[in-house]
């Protein structure tokens, strides 16, 4: 098979290398040795990511570069220039492999050859979740949301074409079964699944970590709430932030001032800032006690996995994929979102190291040997097969 791999997702080019970040570049390499030749098109940084620490085994001849697109408003002025890099690349393979939601979807319009479409996101929700817009700010993005989620959907349908989503909720957005597959993403090999073991001693102070982007959608104030409201009830624990920048910077909610402001008094919160997927941050994952992720919208996060591969339980919300990715009660536990006392609860039953500790680390750590990056990619592949047998 020859196949071609599209994604709005970004890489640096560095003295004629392609870098990107270890999720994304994981996943091109694990496809890449299932396939007999991949070309890719893939969005340029103007500058070098310092996060891009991933080198892509494709070389530059088999390399196409699209657009710098940092935004959906970007993406429709640079929807021509995508067009026609995207129409290159599917003249020389057989099937293209699409990454959606894609920041310039009109690139996308009249497919040159058959597609499988791998749906990480619902732009609806991530739109829905932002507190980034208030009134007709809030009506515009919420009405471009849904447009550009119509198209992206309708190319879904096109005779021929298949999908492969991130959760049982984008399956179900996209047709069910009957179109496709839902899958849980990866990024860890299977030789690295239960092989950190934790350093910190078990008789320090309580952790619990979030690793994300710290963006309205992640539900950061809930926790901030949650953990406050537990530290109130004479837990002794602290709050660890993994994302790319301080909460404040990204606009989270007004209100979340207030709790980072207490909890930095008490001594309760580390912000250690971006870790880079490997060592590094499986080490914190291992070192933590419990990850919290309070999500009002997501696909599958592949952080939930990286827990569990490190022995760290994991509470988050029933949202999007998360289901598909979580058994509530056997590998991690699930609640609703925006629920503070839930989310508490939660971890007030993690943080007892009683029997359901126990229970959530083997069973988590079982569901991490299942999904990795390479049953990942198997299965895209094994759909990719499926699109081009019913296109001969």
């Amino acid at each position: 098979m020859r196949l071609a791999f599209v994604s709005a997702r970004s890489v640096s080019v560095v003295d004629g290398a392609l870098w990107t970040d270890a999720g994304m570049g994981r996943l091109i390499d694990a496809i890449g040795e299932r396939v007999s030749s991949m070309r890719l098109a893939l969005s340029v940084r103007p500058d070098v990511e310092p996060m891009h620490d991933h080198r892509i085994r494709a070389g530059a001849d088999d390399f196409t570069g699209l657009p710098w697109l940092p935004s959906v408003a970007g993406g429709f002025r640079r929807a021509p220039a995508c067009l026609r890099a995207i129409r290159h690349v599917e003249r020389d393979v057989d099937l293209t492999l699409v990454q959606t939601p894609f920041a310039a979807p009109l690139g996308l319009i009249a497919p040159a050859g058959p597609r499988l479409y791998h749906v990480c996101g619902n732009i609806e929700g991530i739109v829905g979740a932002s507190t980034h817009y208030d009134g007709a700010r809030r009506l515009a993005a919420r009405s471009l949301a849904w447009g550009i989620a119509r198209l992206q959907r309708a190319l879904t349908y096109v005779p021929g074409t298949r999908v492969v989503t991130n959760g049982d909720e984008l399956l179900a957005l996209h047709g069910g079964r009957a179109r496709g597959r839902s899958i849980v993403s990866a990024s860890m090999h299977t030789r690295e699944v239960g092989n950190t073991p934790r350093r910190r001693p078990i008789e320090s102070r309580q952790r619990v970590i979030f690793v994300g982007y710290l963006r309205p959608e992640k539900g950061i104030d809930v926790l901030l709430q949650a953990v406050r409201a537990l530290i109130d009830r004479g837990l002794d624990l602290e709050l660890e932030l993994v994302g790319a920048s301080p909460a404040e910077e990204r606009g989270v909610a007004a209100d979340v001032a207030d709790d980072l402001r207490w909890l930095r008094e008490q001594g309760r919160l580390r912000f250690a800032g971006p870790r880079p997927f490997g060592p590094e941050l499986f080490q914190a994952l291992a070192d933590a006690d419990v990850l919290a992720l309070p999500s009002r919208s997501e696909g599958t996060p592949r952080v939930l996995l990286e827990a569990r591969a490190c022995r760290c339980p994991v509470v988050a919300t029933r949202v999007g994929g998360i289901p598909t990715s979580v058994d509530d009660g056997r590998d991690g536990l699930l609640v609703a979102p925006d629920d503070v006392a839930a989310l508490s609860d939660a971890l007030a039953a993690v943080l007892s190291r009683g029997p359901l500790r126990d229970r959530l680390i083997e069973a988590g750590l079982a569901r991490a040997r299942q999904h990795t990056v390479e049953t990942m990619a198997d299965a895209i592949v094994e759909e990719a097969h499926h699109v081009l047998e019913a296109n001969r």
